[in-house]
């Protein structure tokens, strides 16, 4: 034993907590920029979704009149299957997004999950 007094040895404490959770502090800001640039990206993806949706209810639309117009069933067929093919991207890509931002995903885990243990070694430690 060094002989150090108990005030020291406390104040020697305080501070590496204090330490601990400002270094717990900026980790859960690095994780919590992630997420948020995650939800960006994911409102992108509903974004690009939501215009290719639109494309693709054009296409069908004219479909619907070309296949009306014109009894040549050749260029209504193409025009069905380009619009559904474009609902089925613009549909994946809003899918994707939604599934993105679920809170569950937006959640900080790591820095939580640290902060937890870091909590209980403090527990530990003032015992």
């Amino acid at each position: 034993m060094t002989g150090r007094s108990t005030a020291s040895l406390l104040g020697d404490l305080v501070a590496q907590v204090a330490d601990l959770f400002r270094t717990e502090l900026r980790l859960f800001k690095i994780e919590i920029d992630e997420k948020v640039s995650q939800a960006r990206r994911a409102v992108i993806f509903i974004a690009a979704g939501g215009v290719l949706l639109f494309a693709a209810l054009i296409v069908l639309l004219d479909a619907a009149v070309e296949g009306l117009a014109a009894a040549g069933l050749a260029r209504y067929w193409a025009a069905l299957i380009v619009g559904f093919i474009v609902v089925a991207i613009g549909a994946g890509l809003v899918f994707k997004a939604l599934s993105d931002l679920k809170p569950a995903k937006l959640k900080p885990q790591r820095s939580l999950s640290q902060f937890s243990k870091d909590v209980a070694v403090v527990k530990g430690q003032v015992r």
